[in-house]
């Protein structure tokens, strides 16, 4: 899956440190890099995102979604 973002955004989210850094793991915003490639990729297929309201959803490869929880 590919998510676009602008590289302001991008770059905020890649340079995060401590408690910011943290917060973006656990919104599933910013996933660890596995040993390979491929490894991530499927991290970032099993890792559901928090949406700014607060709802929680699970991003499929065709683009659709999956809502994560209440």
């Amino acid at each position: 899956m590919l998510i676009a973002a602008c590289t302001l955004c991008n770059g905020l989210k890649e340079d995060a440190v401590g408690l910011y850094r943290e917060s973006l793991i656990d919104r599933g915003i910013r996933v660890l890099k596995a040993a390979t490639n491929r490894e991530t990729a499927h991290r970032c297929e099993l890792a559901p995102v928090q949406y700014p309201d607060g709802r929680w959803w699970l991003l499929h490869p065709d683009g659709s979604r999956t809502p994560v929880g209440p």
